[in-house]
């Protein structure tokens, strides 16, 4: 039996579709509009990461209300519907140093474990550090690691973006956003 895609999928297929290309100075072709969609994904995967609350909130700015809440996951499912891609995560932990500090990224073997990390749950061993995270470009080599900054944060990283197949094959009737 063929799943018939509703109004909200049907939209998000449109809108990929229908994304106009444009050419970059070097020739190369780049859709705008996809990679928005992209960008929309990676930020409510971060949202989802961070148990629903934004990563930075600016001065004044409230975090997202529990109705918001609700109409992301949605948004975030019919996008899990439609669409495929490819998800990493990477922890960024800063240090505190004699007489500065460093900043290296650990990349986690998925969201479950980026969120223990967020909250406190797995501690990061300082001896554990590879060489190859450490920005040896601003380093003063006679600083010692006094402790951790507990001003831990994270990234998202979406790749290979793309429709589902089986919905590249659902035909789509006519539909007007309105």
């Amino acid at each position: 039996m063929k799943k018939r895609l509703s109004l909200a999928h049907n939209l998000l297929r449109n809108r990929w579709e229908n994304a106009k290309s444009e050419v970059r100075r070097s020739g190369s072709i780049y859709y705008p509009d996809r990679n928005s969609m992209e960008r929309e994904v990676r930020d409510l995967v971060e949202l989802e990461t961070n148990n629903w609350k934004k990563k930075y909130v600016w001065f004044g700015e409230e975090q997202i209300t529990p109705e918001e809440i609700e109409h992301k996951k949605e948004l975030l499912q019919v996008f899990r519907e439609v669409f495929d891609w490819e998800t990493k995560y990477e922890l960024r932990i800063s240090y505190y140093t004699e007489p500065n500090s460093y900043t290296h990224e650990h990349k986690c073997k998925d969201a479950d474990e980026l969120r223990k990390y967020l909250n406190y749950e797995l501690d990061f061993d300082i001896e554990e550090v590879d060489d190859e995270d450490i920005d040896y470009d601003r380093f003063d080599y006679s600083s010692r690691i006094e402790g951790e900054d507990h001003n831990r944060s994270f990234d998202v990283i979406i790749t290979k973006f793309r429709l589902k197949e089986e919905v590249q094959k659902e035909e789509v009737p006519e539909v007007s956003e309105r």
